[in-house]
C-alpha cells in the first residue's frame, strides 16, 4: 500500500501502514517541538503519525483502553519508527495519562465556579492535590477526534477543555491570548448530536471556526489522491480557542 486508506474499509485489519511524507524527516529536526495533547487517543493512530513528525504528545484515555490498547501500539509503532531511523525518544517525547472527563468536570464545578478567578485555582492546594496540571503546562495545540458521540459526555469534554486549557499557558500569567489552540475532527453521523455539542462550546466561551471544506479537499488530494469524495464527505474539523464566558 502507497497511502493511507479510509478508515471504513479498515475495521477488519490488525494492522495499518502509513508511509511517511519524505520531507517531514527534514522538518522535524529544524524545529522546536511543540506540544499536542490527545484526548481520546484510542489506538493511537494520530499520536504515532504527530510524533513521527516531531512533535511532543501527551495521548489520554481511559481504562483499559490505555492500557491495553494505547500504550502496546504506540510503543510498537514507535520502534518501528526507530528502526527505520525516524528517532523518537519515549521518554521526552510521549507520556501516556488516564484523563476521565467526568472527573475532570467535577473538579471544574467544584473550582471554577466557586471561585470565579481563573489565575487563583493553581494556588489552590486541594485543588492541586486533585488536578496533576503540570502535564497540562505549555500545550500548543489540543486535538480530539470523534468524541461527540453521547449527550452525557458533550459538556464533560468541554469543562475539560476548559480546565486543562487554564494550566496550558505559556505565561504564569495565563493569558487567554496563550491558551493552546483546539482542533476537533468529527463525522457528522448524527447532525442533531453534533449541532448540540458545538452549541455547549459557543455557550462555554469556544469561538469555534469550521475549516472550509475546500480546503479539507485540497489537503486530502495533496496527499491523498486515492480516496473518493464520498469516503470523507461527512467529515468536519473545526478550529477554536476558549475565550472565557
Amino acid at each position: 500500500m502507497t497511502q493511507p486508506i479510509p478508515a471504513s474499509e479498515t475495521k477488519h485489519l490488525n494492522q495499518l501502514n502509513h508511509p511517511l511524507i519524505y520531507p517531514f524527516e527534514n522538518e522535524r529536526k529544524k524545529k522546536k517541538k511543540k506540544k499536542i495533547l490527545e484526548l481520546g487517543s484510542g489506538i493511537g493512530y494520530s499520536s504515532l503519525n504527530l510524533l513521527s513528525k516531531g512533535f511532543k504528545l501527551i495521548s489520554t484515555d481511559i481504562q483499559p483502553i490505555l492500557n491495553d490498547v494505547l500504550k502496546p501500539n504506540l510503543i510498537e509503532g514507535i520502534k518501528i519508527l526507530n528502526e527505520n531511523e525516524i528517532k523518537i525518544n519515549i521518554e521526552e517525547d510521549l507520556k501516556f495519562i488516564e484523563l476521565n472527563w467526568i472527573k475532570i468536570s467535577n473538579l471544574y464545578d467544584n473550582y471554577i465556579f466557586e471561585k470565579n478567578n481563573l489565575n487563583n485555582l493553581i494556588e489552590i492546594e486541594n485543588f492541586k492535590k486533585e488536578f496533576e496540571f503540570e502535564y497540562f503546562k505549555e500545550i500548543n495545540f489540543i486535538i480530539l477526534s470523534d468524541t461527540f458521540y453521547t449527550i452525557e459526555l458533550i459538556k464533560p469534554l468541554w469543562k475539560t477543555l476548559i480546565l486543562i486549557s487554564i494550566f496550558s499557558s505559556n505565561t504564569s500569567k495565563n493569558k487567554k491570548s496563550n491558551l493552546p489552540i483546539i482542533y476537533i475532527s468529527l463525522e457528522r453521523r448524527d447532525s442533531i448530536l453534533i449541532d448540540k455539542a458545538l452549541d455547549e462550546g459557543k455557550n462555554l466561551g469556544f469561538n469555534l471556526k469550521q475549516i472550509h471544506k475546500l480546503t479539507l479537499k485540497k489537503e486530502i488530494e495533496k496527499y491523498w489522491n486515492n480516496w473518493k469524495d464520498e469516503d470523507w464527505d461527512d467529515i468536519e474539523i473545526w478550529k477554536c480557542r476558549w475565550k472565557g464566558k
